[in-house]
């Protein structure tokens, strides 16, 4: 993406996922003035989120971009497969983060997290999630699946 882009709109470099395109990306660079959000590219499966040290807005973390202070999981690589475990200190997932995730099995999340966003959830078009979502009983993640109707995994100490 050109450094010059400092905003995209909801689905504004979408693939029609409905239609069966789906398109496959190694790395994408944020541009450094821009706020990414999770819905600007769904059906572009991004294999590596990745920012500049002195991104105004974010950061990456095992290629999840993740908000500049870590608190707020942004958006998780589409094409990331098996276990996801959310780096602790995140207290917030983005309504939109895991949607493209449909390779994952297992998230596993920290205790510090406080909104699950729509993580868990059924698909669009009424698919079940594809992944099961592990969290310590006792959590306000534990209750924020539970007030969202999502099933979740206690994590054994």
């Amino acid at each position: 993406m050109p450094e010059s882009i400092t905003y995209l709109g909801s689905h504004a470099l979408s693939a029609n996922e409905y239609e069966g395109v789906t398109v496959y990306q190694d790395s994408l660079r944020i541009p450094n003035k821009l706020r990414y959000k999770a819905d600007a590219m769904d059906g572009i499966l991004i294999k590596e989120f990745r920012v500049d040290e002195d991104h105004l807005y974010h950061s990456v973390v095992d290629g999840i971009l993740m908000s500049k202070d870590k608190k707020t999981l942004v958006c998780a690589p589409g094409q990331r497969e098996g276990e996801m475990v959310v780096p602790d200190g995140v207290q917030t997932i983005e309504y939109g983060a895991f949607d493209n995730c449909s390779n994952l099995t297992d998230v596993y999340l920290p205790d510090s997290v406080e909104d699950v966003g729509n993580l868990g959830e059924d698909g669009y078009d009424g698919t079940p999630c594809p992944y099961k979502v592990h969290c310590h009983e006792g959590t306000t993640a534990q209750k924020a699946l539970e007030d969202d109707g999502v099933s979740w995994v206690k994590i054994e100490n």
